[in-house]
C-alpha cells in the first residue's frame, strides 16, 4: 500500500540549469520576438527554456541586460500577466531592493502576455536561519508600509478575503472533482474526505475571517513569499533580499506574507505606523489564508492528472494548517483528523 504520509511540498522555483537551450533560428521565438519589439537590449545569442507549464512559460535571455546581466522572459495568460505587470510597475516606484523591470509585450491577439524581469541571481533565502528570517521581516515591513501610502494601489489586483473566498471554492470543487480520477489511490478518498469537510467548516465561520480582516491594513503582499521565490544577493558587503515571482501578488492582507519570518523584527519595523497590530493573530490568519487556503485551492488542480498523489500528500500537511490556524484563532478546537 502506497504510504499518504509525506508531507513535503514540490517547489516551482526556476531551475538554474535549463530544461533546454536553443541557438538556432532565435529570431523566429516569440520570446525573443517579444524582447526585440521591447526594445530594451540586444538580442540574445541563445534562449534557454527553464519552465514550462499550461498557464506559463520561462526563458533565461543570457547577457542581454543591464550590464550584461541575465534577463527572465516570461509569458503567461492574458489576465494574470497584466496582473503581474501592475505589481512591476508599483515595486520600480517604492523604495527598497528590487529586481529590474525591464517591460511588458503584448500579444496581438490578447490572449498573453511577456513580462521582462531581471534574473534573480543570488543564494536562496533560508527561513531556518534567524539573521535571514530578520531580513526578510525588515524587507517586507519596508514593502508593506512604503506600499499602502501608495496612489497606484487601486491598479493592483484584489488579493483580499473576497479573493480567498474564490480560492476556498475552487479547492472544494477541485477535491470534488478528484474523487472521480480512475488514478486516485483507495487510500486518498478519506484524505480528501476529510479536507473537504474541514472547508466546510471554514466556510461556515467566514465572517470570523472577514471581521479579522476587517481591523488590519492592507499593502502590496507578494502572497507566496516562500525559499523557492527569494534570493539573498550581496552587494557593496550588505545583503539584500530579491523576492521574484509576483504572480499571485496584489493588494491585500500583511498577513498572508508573515508565517516565514520574525515576526519581531517586523513588529519593530512597523511600530510606528501599524502600533496596534495583533501580530501573533495576524500571523495565524496569513498561515490559515495563504498556508491553507490557497495552498489547497493550488494542490486541487493535480488532483485530476494521471499522479495525483503528491497532491494528496501535500494536502494532509495544509490540511494540518489549517486546523492548527482555527485552533489558534479561537475558531475550532485543536485537532487533527489524520
Amino acid at each position: 500500500m502506497t504510504s499518504l504520509a509525506g508531507t513535503g511540498r514540490r517547489g516551482s522555483a526556476l531551475a538554474r540549469t535549463p530544461v533546454e537551450v536553443r541557438t538556432a533560428e532565435l529570431e523566429q521565438e516569440p520570446a525573443v520576438r517579444a524582447w526585440r519589439e521591447l526594445g530594451a537590449g540586444p538580442c540574445p545569442e541563445r534562449l534557454e527554456l527553464l519552465r514550462r507549464r499550461h498557464k506559463s512559460v520561462v526563458y533565461r535571455l543570457p547577457g542581454v541586460g543591464r550590464d550584461g546581466s541575465d534577463v527572465i522572459a516570461k509569458q503567461c495568460l492574458w489576465q494574470i500577466s497584466l496582473d503581474e505587470r501592475a505589481v512591476y510597475e508599483l515595486l520600480r516606484e517604492l523604495p527598497g531592493a528590487h529586481l529590474t523591470y525591464y517591460g511588458f509585450f503584448a500579444e496581438p491577439t490578447r490572449e498573453a502576455g511577456w513580462l521582462f524581469v531581471e534574473d534573480a541571481r543570488g543564494d536562496p533565502w533560508d527561513p531556518g536561519d534567524a539573521e535571514q528570517r530578520r531580513l526578510a521581516a525588515r524587507w517586507l515591513a519596508e514593502l508593506h508600509i512604503a506600499s499602502s501610502r501608495s496612489a497606484n494601489a487601486a491598479l493592483l489586483p484584489d488579493r483580499g478575503p473576497a479573493w480567498f473566498s474564490g480560492q476556498l471554492d475552487l479547492a472544494s470543487r477541485g477535491i470534488a472533482a478528484g474523487f472521480a480520477n480512475p488514478a486516485l489511490l483507495p487510500e486518498a478518498r478519506p484524505v480528501l474526505d476529510g479536507v473537504l469537510r474541514l472547508l466546510d467548516e471554514v466556510s461556515s465561520c467566514w465572517l470570523e475571517v472577514e471581521i479579522a480582516c476587517a481591523a488590519m491594513p492592507r499593502a502590496l503582499v507578494h502572497g507566496d513569499f516562500a525559499e523557492r521565490n527569494v534570493r539573498i544577493r550581496c552587494e557593496g558587503g550588505e545583503p539584500r533580499v530579491l523576492a521574484f515571482d509576483w504572480e499571485v501578488a496584489g493588494w491585500g492582507l500583511p498577513a498572508v506574507d508573515l508565517p516565514n519570518i520574525d515576526l519581531s523584527a517586523y513588529a519593530e519595523a512597523v511600530q510606528r505606523v501599524w502600533p496596534r497590530l495583533d501580530l501573533a493573530k495576524l500571523a495565524q490568519l496569513g498561515q490559515l489564508l495563504r498556508g491553507g487556503i490557497a495552498a489547497v485551492s493550488w494542490a486541487s488542480e493535480s488532483l485530476t492528472t494521471s499522479w495525483p498523489h503528491g497532491a494528496v500528500c501535500d494536502l494532509v500537511h495544509y490540511e494540518r494548517r489549517i486546523v492548527e490556524s482555527l485552533a489558534q484563532l479561537g475558531w475550532r478546537p485543536n485537532r487533527v483528523s489524520r
